[in-house]
């Protein structure tokens, strides 16, 4: 997986010392759209458990094959 960061820095001056501050941020991986066919059975299921997890359908199949992905040791 490929991370980017982003710094954003200012200068400030008290008296004669300078001071950089600094900011690091770890931005998000790029998302994709895809379009599967799913059981309607299976649907249902996973929408219920999104719906008591208050994620997203899309976020809450992006959970478990992160999970699942995980436990197969997947780089």
């Amino acid at each position: 997986m490929v991370v980017f960061y982003l710094t954003l820095c200012t200068l400030s001056s008290y008296g004669k010392i300078f001071v950089i501050f600094c900011l690091e941020l770890k931005m998000k991986p790029l998302k994709n759209k895809i379009s599967i066919t799913i059981d309607s059975d299976l649907l249902e299921e996973l929408k219920k458990e999104a719906e008591k997890d208050d994620r997203s359908l899309s976020q809450y199949i992006n959970l478990i094959l992160k999970k699942y992905m995980a436990s197969i040791n997947y780089d």
